[in-house]
């Protein structure tokens, strides 16, 4: 059934939203409602989880979880109607508390969550700020399984991305980290999302956003500290007819500190304030606070 859904989905319905932005909404809010109504435990523990964090009542965390699944599904609107295009103008971006580029000699690794329009966020960084910067994300192959007219769509978004950015994506192993390693000691930027849940990787660390311990990935908060890199922590939003981008504060590494902690308590700052931009709720795997760092 969850697969029937996702092929009317992506090769049906989100084609919709190439027709405007509107569209794209009238998209999003029917997705939110099916996705909603089609997996009650997955419900429960997102509303679960965003009860005890924000302390409001089961009804408005349903809401709340709602909102997620619509911005979710926005994202995947805003990209089809935008993926029309061979660019984009600057105007359609407001860059908000913007930091000072760094003056050290290293890159800067740019922060940020499954969260709102995080491509967006990116080619914001790429065609209105100018940002020697590239996007780390796991690989579309078969160990990332999903239906095959959500992959012809994912696909054809990182094409998209890659060409409006003039930048290929970084993968997420070895090799690809060396080079990331690279490319932050000759100055170059990083964009990536921290919170992948700490089963899909090699190295994770336990932090504690909303009083929950849970396991995010570590290892690129890792490279950013070796490699004396400092962290921004960045966010975007679709909004009306464009997208906003805000910054938390710059992050210096230091010493052995991790900067795992301080870069989810900077974003932590943002699903705060839009809970219902924050895709992650159901996804965070809970730790024992005896695992440590790992």
């Amino acid at each position: 059934m969850l697969r029937k859904w996702s092929e009317v989905r992506y090769r049906w319905l989100l084609p919709l939203a190439r027709m405007g932005r509107p569209h794209g909404r009238l998209y999003a809010r029917l997705v939110a409602r099916v996705e909603h109504a089609a997996d009650g435990e997955r419900n429960r523990v997102a509303e679960g989880r965003i009860v005890r964090a924000r302390g409001v009542t089961p009804g408005a965390a349903a809401t709340i979880y709602r909102g997620c699944l619509e911005s979710e599904a926005r994202e995947e609107a805003d990209s089809a109607f935008f993926m029309r295009r061979s660019g984009l103008e600057p105007a359609l971006f407001h860059l908000d508390g913007l930091p000072e580029r760094s003056a050290a000699g290293v890159g800067t690794v740019y922060a940020t969550l499954h969260f709102g329009s995080p491509v967006f966020a990116y080619l914001a960084l790429r065609c209105v700020r100018g940002e020697d910067v590239s996007m780390i994300g796991r690989p579309l192959d078969e160990a990332n399984p999903m239906s095959s007219a959500k992959r012809e769509y994912a696909l054809g978004k990182v094409r998209w991305v890659e060409a409006v950015g003039a930048r290929p994506f970084l993968a997420t192993d070895a090799a690809a980290m060396a080079r990331a390693r690279d490319e932050l000691l000759a100055g170059r930027s990083l964009y990536t999302p921290i919170d992948v849940p700490g089963s899909v990787v090699g190295r994770a660390a336990t932090v504690q956003p909303f009083d929950e311990p849970v396991r995010f990935a570590a290892g690129l908060m890792t490279l950013a500290r070796l490699a004396g890199a400092d962290v921004v922590p960045v966010v975007g939003l679709s909004r009306g007819d464009g997208f906003t981008v805000h910054f938390g504060t710059r992050l210096a590494p230091g010493g052995g500190t991790s900067l795992l902690e301080p870069a989810i308590a900077e974003l932590a700052r943002f699903v705060r304030a839009y809970p219902d931009e924050w895709w992650m709720w159901p996804y965070l795997e809970r730790a024992n606070l005896a695992s440590g760092a790992g």
